[in-house]
């Protein structure tokens, strides 16, 4: 089966690349230089030519604080270029899965499964909603996949992740400042990359799922772990998230429930404190 993944040097598409290669399917990887997403006749040129079974489309906007000031970006890598990509993939009889967010949630309560009506807080939520709805308006064999607080290995040297951050601001600062009132699920992209893996096996699978691993922490109790299996001893102070000069919100709660993915039979993903043990073992900043 040949796949398409666009977005492939950021921390998902590095992880899938390899697990797909490693499962023999044949992979067809594009980044910002392959395929740009902003532009129309690339994507029906691109997807034409290499006429895939599945496009995997890891590529998105994921500037929070930066989609509130920079809208039309936002909506367009994650909003309309979903849509073109699931017009065209349709077009030559493939199958577009589709990354979302948990920030297409409110937080207004403590977990969320995948019926759960979605509610966005911020402009960066709502681009992401809107991409899912219009790929669902014009394909709705596509997949939807939301995940949430991803960390892994990049092949941009520009990607990051809140766990390279945090350390690279403990060495730089000397202490951090992290906020406790955000609760969600850190995901490592090696094991979502698995899950994917395991959904292309089940073909007729369709609609919505949140893969994430299990487990879910405020981002001040993922720092505390972060620190104690790196044994960093700079000090972590806990503020809330009106006093970390957030301009936008940010909901309280998004621990995504993978409820239609344990349907399906797969196991869930193995708790995200013995992930980030195996990708501080293997990281090097």
């Amino acid at each position: 089966m040949r796949i398409l993944i666009t977005g492939t040097h950021g921390q998902l598409g590095t992880a899938l690349q390899k697990e797909l290669t490693n499962q023999n399917y044949e992979v067809i990887a594009l980044g910002k230089s392959d395929l740009d997403l902003t532009k129309i006749k690339q994507i029906k040129t691109v997807i034409e030519k290499f006429c895939p079974k599945v496009v995997i489309n890891c590529a998105a906007y994921n500037y929070v604080e930066g989609a509130g000031e920079d809208i039309e970006k936002a909506y367009c890598l994650n909003t309309f270029a979903p849509y073109w990509l699931a017009v065209t993939t349709k077009k030559v009889g493939g199958k577009l899965i589709q990354l979302s967010s948990d920030y297409v949630f409110d937080g207004s309560k403590e977990s969320f499964r995948e019926n759960d009506t979605p509610c966005p807080l911020n402009i960066y939520g709502m681009s992401r909603l809107a991409g899912e709805r219009l790929v669902h308006l014009v394909a709705p064999e596509s997949i939807i996949i939301r995940t949430s607080r991803l960390f892994g290995f990049s092949d941009d040297p520009q990607s990051h992740n809140f766990v390279k951050g945090i350390i690279k601001r403990a060495n730089q600062e000397g202490l951090v400042s992290v906020v406790t009132d955000q609760i969600g699920n850190p995901t490592y992209a090696p094991d979502l990359a698995v899950a994917i893996c395991q959904l292309l096996e089940k073909r007729a699978v369709v609609g919505i799922y949140h893969i994430t691993n299990s487990g879910a922490c405020s981002w001040y109790e993922f720092t505390k772990k972060i620190f104690e299996i790196a044994h960093i001893t700079a000090p972590i102070i806990p503020i809330v998230t009106d006093e970390s000069g957030t301009k936008i919100s940010r909901p309280s709660f998004s621990v995504l429930e993978n409820f239609r993915l344990i349907e399906l039979g797969i196991t869930p993903l193995r708790h995200w404190s013995e992930a980030l043990a195996e990708y501080l073992g293997k990281l090097t900043i």
